[in-house]
């Protein structure tokens, strides 16, 4: 819950504390009635034969605009939205808060024409009534339209106050040496000329963008000029949602200048009210429940238990407990944290070299977002129109597979090199099964809840968003078990920290869902997959240039971002070349998800190196980030070598789902 208060009684978004906490309350209790509104459909459904009338048509009109925009909110009054730190933190200081204060005036200007026109919208639907009819259920929804524009108005007050307060900021703050002044007047006058030329090149590439998005005599020269914005305003650590909306909404200007007050009125409200995508806050409250009832532990050591005899064994159980908290959690940065703490001081206590343990950890969450539950993959599955369910289970065989070849990789380097695991110096002790089978009583949930929701979507019993409440709601009482006391408050930090979550990725969704409608409309993606026809790639040959455009973007682009920009534009040559889409789902959730390892910008690396400044954690050892940046280099082979065979044998995401839908 990251709403730490200011001096001035302010959160870091400029938003009152009791305002804030106001709305989490109302939002957690929003994710909590659509967990409990969803089981009692099911209850009514299989024990009564009664199902609930229009349960499914008031989750997605009521629950989750009320989540998802409250979410918009609180996101931004933790400074949560998410933004591409590509360029920013290389300008110089100055510059830095100049950017920064005009990237702030433009998301409150777009919030502003968006709460504007929603609310005429919203206006609207109340004069006329608006309601959803589900056969003879009707349900009105127009009270909750009203939601759009109340959060809109309020990121705008928000983002204004933000705006001010960084012009505010006396220059004084900023330090000399931060400027490069230090040297004297010789430097100042260097640190000058840096701050105009770089004015300068932004204000030239702002202008060549945007004139080329606005006055271009081709559709397609105003979508590319569209393209470049987005990515001077990725550079210039705009909130990716907002610098997917603002190319969009000028490209649709330039294209088809009355389809911007539709995209503005009522596309908010459209991408947000949705019952597909309610899985997504199920799934992100059940792994922070799970996380904050300590399972985490409780996995790691009994994957030590079992798996520490193997050459490198202490690796290998790291890797198989991200594995196992990945079928929990659905958080790369999560598992990675939680590992971390509890593996590295192990093996390097072991006689492991730092190298080898840093990196077993950070590969060991690479599963989480391809192993259900899985934000990106819900995520992907709305961009690309496919069923959410068989996309969850696409990602099993894959998450799986990866795990395993990264374990085989390490038993494979410890054999080669044994000093690098211990050898000679203290390798595990052994233990009796006794002690294994008592570590493996004490995960029982973990199987169980891996069983209800996995199984229940496999088996059709249950849909996506059932299955993520089944598995929530088992979290639940798993944390009032496992914590008694403390419980209360990790239900609650969990229930703001879902809110947050959904709703920054939903804000996502709408400004990709502009650009992709841009894209659309200008009719570059049909001529980017004419262009790629007349190339005559093969399947293979596509794909393996498709993972060296990922692994590049992945050093400057997080995978959000990265997943955002290039599945629209591809999504129809995978249709013409007749790729599976729930198995490109799965291959590019991967490679996005190795964008967070890669440097410059693998945001992974920044916080292991962080996490490992903790003397806890590194045993007294100096582990530098050149250290962390060879432990990537150490494994990514590896992990090329797992994408590769996702394209060679592609069945290994397919055919879970595939045997899914016969059933």
């Amino acid at each position: 819950m990251t709403l730490a208060a200011t001096e001035d009684g302010r959160t870091a978004g400029g938003v009152s504390r009791p305002a804030a906490l106001a709305v989490s309350v109302l939002a957690t209790l929003a994710v909590m009635l659509l967990m409990a509104h969803t089981l009692a459909n099911v209850t009514m459904r299989y024990v009564f034969n009664m199902p609930l009338q229009g349960a499914s048509e008031i989750a997605g009109a009521w629950y989750m605009p009320l989540i998802a925009f409250s979410g918009f909110v609180l996101a931004q009054a933790g400074d949560r939205h998410i933004a591409a730190n590509i360029l920013f933190d290389q300008l110089p200081p100055r510059l830095r808060r100049e950017v920064a204060v005009g990237g702030a005036g433009l998301c409150a200007a777009i919030c502003a024409l968006f709460a504007w026109f929603s609310f005429g919208e919203a206006m609207h639907g109340r004069e006329i009534g608006r309601m959803v009819i589900a056969g003879s259920f009707e349900l009105i929804v127009w009270p909750a339209t009203f939601a759009a524009p109340a959060a809109f108005a309020a990121l705008t007050a928000m983002l204004a106050w933000k705006t001010v307060a960084l012009l505010a900021a006396p220059a004084e703050a900023i330090s000399p040496a931060a400027l490069g002044e230090a040297d004297g007047p010789d430097g100042r006058a260097a640190a000058g000329r840096g701050v105009w030329l770089g004015r300068f090149a932004i204000v030239a590439l702002l202008g060549v963008a945007v004139g080329g998005v606005l006055l271009s005599e081709s559709r397609t020269a105003a979508a590319l000029s569209a393209l470049g914005l987005l990515l001077i305003l990725l550079f210039l650590h705009v909130p990716v949602a907002f610098a997917l909306a603002v190319p969009g909404l000028l490209g649709l200007w330039a294209i088809r200048p009355r389809s911007v007050e539709t995209m503005l009125a009522d596309k908010p409200y459209e991408a947000t009210a949705t019952w597909t995508l309610s899985v997504l806050p199920m799934f992100v409250f059940m792994g922070l429940l799970l996380w904050k009832s300590g399972l985490t532990t409780r996995i790691y050591e009994a994957a030590r238990q079992w798996l520490a005899w193997l050459p490198g064994g202490l690796a290998v159980s790291t890797n198989m407990a991200g594995t196992g908290l990945a079928a929990v959690s659905g958080s790369t940065l999560g598992t990675t944290y939680a590992l971390s703490r509890i593996g590295i001081p192990e093996m390097l206590a072991r006689g492991y070299d730092r190298r080898l343990a840093v990196g077993s950890v950070m590969v060991a969450g690479l599963p989480g977002q391809l192993i259900p539950p899985s934000t990106f993959l819900v995520v992907y599955a709305g961009i690309a129109e496919v069923p959410i369910g068989p996309q969850l289970m696409a990602g099993v065989g894959p998450g799986l597979l990866i795990s395993a070849v990264f374990s085989l990789a390490m038993v494979l380097f410890a054999l080669a090199s044994p000093g690098a695991v211990g050898r000679g110096t203290g390798a595990a002790e052994p233990v009796d099964w006794a002690e294994r089978w008592r570590a493996l009583g004490r995960i029982w949930p973990l199987p169980a809840l891996i069983a209800v929701v996995l199984g229940g979507m496999y088996s059709g019993v249950l849909t996506a968003t059932e299955a993520g409440a089944a598995g929530a709601a088992g979290a639940l009482l798993l944390t009032l078990v496992l914590l008694g006391r403390g419980a209360p408050r990790a239900i609650v930090g969990a229930g703001v920290e879902t809110v947050i979550v959904t709703g920054s990725i939903f804000l996502l969704i709408v400004g990709a869902e502009i650009l992709s409608s841009m894209l659309t409309l200008s009719g570059l993606t049909r001529g980017f997959a004419a262009w790629v026809g007349a190339m005559e790639f093969g399947r293979i040959e596509f794909l393996l240039i498709v993972m060296v455009a990922y692994l590049v973007m992945g050093m400057f682009m997080d995978p959000l971002p990265m997943m955002l920009l290039t599945v629209p534009l591809l999504i129809p040559i995978l249709n013409g070349m007749e790729v599976s889409l729930l198995w490109f789902g799965v291959f590019t959730v991967f490679m996005a998800e190795l964008g967070i390892l890669t440097p410059p910008v693998g945001i992974l690396s920044f916080v292991m190196h962080s996490i490992l400044q903790d003397r806890a954690v590194n045993a007294g050892q100096r582990i530098s980030l050149g250290d962390v940046f060879v432990s990537v280099a150490l494994f990514l082979p590896i992990a090329v070598v797992a994408a590769v065979l996702l394209i060679l044998f592609p069945t290994v995401a397919t055919w879970l789902p595939d045997s899914m839908m016969l059933r």
